[in-house]
């Protein structure tokens, strides 16, 4: 699939979250399109068109339009182009395909050791307050109880 896009293309793939053990997977966060997990298609590789640029996603974080529709503290959102470490530049002109197969499908280990993501949960927090002075501790919170809440 990837030697099949043409210059410009992205490619998106089903995410698939495992949950707490290899024997289950939370789609919760895909129903409900909450928590910073919610997207149910990741961008996983792009075919460069020669103007595309990774500048355009920090442009786009500093922007006016960004601070006024957030919270100010980045996160993933639905569009995965448009979250702290996208893997695709905004700028990027071609279309992006989705394959919906589970069959091809991004597998997430992030939380299959709970003591570990636990543990990563609490560094990220404190990274983040370090990183994001300016962002209230309540805002960086939410992000992670979104990740922690099993209702």
């Amino acid at each position: 699939a990837i030697g099949a896009l043409r210059v410009g293309e992205s490619l998106s793939l089903s995410w698939i979250h495992f949950w707490k053990s290899l024997r289950y997977a939370r789609s919760d966060w895909l129903i409900s399109k909450r928590g910073p997990r919610s997207v149910q298609y990741v961008d996983v590789v792009f075919r460069d068109d020669g103007r595309c640029s990774y500048l355009s996603n920090k442009n786009y974080l500093l922007s006016a339009a960004h601070m006024e529709s957030t919270d100010h503290v980045m996160r993933h959102s639905d569009d995965t182009r448009v979250f702290q470490l996208s893997r695709i530049p905004l700028n990027l002109a071609g279309t992006q395909l989705e394959i919906r197969a589970t069959a091809k499908a991004v597998l997430h280990f992030g939380y299959v050791d709970w003591q570990q993501a636990l543990d990563r949960i609490f560094l990220q927090r404190l990274v983040a307050r370090r990183m994001l002075p300016d962002a209230h501790p309540e805002a960086i919170n939410r992000i992670y109880a979104e990740v922690l809440d099993e209702s």
